[in-house]
């Protein structure tokens, strides 16, 4: 079975640079993994252990053309691009892991 950093870089097609940062007590559980797709595109993922407890445990964004979209907690989602910008928020986290099972 491949490991999470085979399978990123099998997904991207293009090169693949995973960095965990060390600290005090060893778990090195901060990590920036950056990609670099087979068109020339790039994403970085990172993950922040240490972070406040008052901010979204997810958040993603999404930069394509001049559209940006923004994703908290799984349940609010913003896109911002021409005009006015569409919001849309869930009254429950839905990620997706029923469907998985």
């Amino acid at each position: 079975m491949p490991s999470i950093c085979q399978s990123l870089a099998i997904c991207a097609g293009g090169q693949l640079l995973l960095a965990a940062l060390p600290d005090s007590v060893g778990c090195e559980d901060t990590v920036t993994i950056n990609l670099q797709f087979h068109k020339g595109s790039i994403g970085t993922i990172a993950y922040f252990a240490k972070g406040s407890k008052g901010l979204f445990k997810e958040y993603v964004e999404v930069h394509q053309a001049g559209v940006t979209a923004v994703l908290k907690d799984f349940k609010e989602m913003s896109i911002y691009g021409n005009g006015r910008p569409y919001s849309k928020k869930l009254l429950s986290q839905d990620k997706g892991q029923k469907e998985m099972v």
